[in-house]
C-alpha cells in the first residue's frame, strides 16, 4: 500500500492480506455511511484527524489498559 504524506512524499506501508481486507471492507462500509474524501479516518467534518488528536487518543487507551 502507498500512501502521500505532508510535503507528497509517498510512503509503502507493508499490510498482511487480512488486513488489506478488513481495510478494504472498512471503507466499502465507511463510504456508504459517511462523507470520505481522501482521508482513510477522517473526523466528523470530513477532514485529516490531527496527529494531536491520535496520540491523546492513543495515551488514554494506553493508560486504561497498563
Amino acid at each position: 500500500m502507498s500512501y502521500q504524506l505532508k510535503g507528497h512524499k509517498d510512503r509503502n506501508v507493508v499490510l498482511s492480506d487480512d488486513m488489506l481486507d478488513i481495510m478494504r471492507k472498512y471503507w466499502n462500509i465507511a463510504s456508504e455511511i459517511i462523507y470520505i474524501n481522501i482521508y482513510f479516518f477522517p473526523n466528523p467534518s470530513g477532514n485529516q484527524i490531527l496527529l494531536s488528536n491520535v496520540n491523546r487518543v492513543f495515551r488514554t487507551g494506553f493508560s486504561i489498559f497498563n
